[in-house]
Parts: structure tokens; sequence; C-alpha cells
């Protein structure tokens, strides 16, 4: 049997140049999970501070995602838990609404403006 040694070469360019780009993609979405996870856990311990430093640098370093809301509300909840001004926390999560209007944080959102609004 003759060796094509040709299509050989082709095939193996194809599955080096195709998994130049596997390997990064994957390694990004490892990060931007990492990322997330790092700040979720702050939230989780009640590390107002460090997860809202947290979620901030997460937020600027990933504007979207299938996380941003998450990240989003969790920002403007950290807010509220270091009590900053009530007129911050509630822009914040207008802001958080109007940026992510069907994210299945929205209702979360609303009561806690109501909340703000009526102390």
């Amino acid at each position: 049997m003759k060796t094509n040694y040709s299509t050989i070469l082709r095939i193996t360019l194809m599955l080096l140049f195709w998994g130049s780009f596997v390997v990064p993609t994957a390694h990004a979405q490892n990060a931007y999970e990492d990322a997330y996870a790092k700040a979720n856990n702050l939230i989780l311990d009640g590390s107002w501070q460090a997860a809202h430093q947290s979620l901030s640098a997460f937020l600027k370093a990933h504007p979207t995602g299938k996380r941003t809301d998450d990240a989003g509300f969790y920002f403007c909840y950290a807010s509220e838990k270091m009590n900053r001004t009530e007129k911050g926390v509630f822009e914040c999560f207008d802001k958080f609404i109007q940026a992510n209007p069907n994210s299945s944080y929205v209702d979360d959102a609303q009561s806690s403006m109501v909340r703000l609004g009526n102390n």
C-alpha cells in the first residue's frame, strides 16, 4: 500500500491548527469561571469588601458573558451589605436592571429597591 505523505501532512497541519484554538479557548473559559467562583465564594463567606472588589474586577475584565448578570447583582448586593448609601445602592440595582432586563435576578433587584425606597 502506497502512503500518501501529502495527505498525512495536511491532516497533521489541520489538527495542529485546530488544536491551537481549542486549548486557549478552554483555558480562557477556565480563567473566567475561576474568577467568578473566587468572587462568589467571597459573597458566600460574607467578605463584602473583598467580594465587591473582586466582582468589580470581574465585570471590568468580562463585561459580557453568562455570569455577567450574576456578578452585577452580587456587586450591588455587596454594596448594600457594606452599608453604602441607600441612594447609591438603589442606583446600582437600577443600573443592573437596565443592563440585564431578562436576568433571573431582576425580581430580587426590584425587591431590594422597594425595601431601600421604604427606608
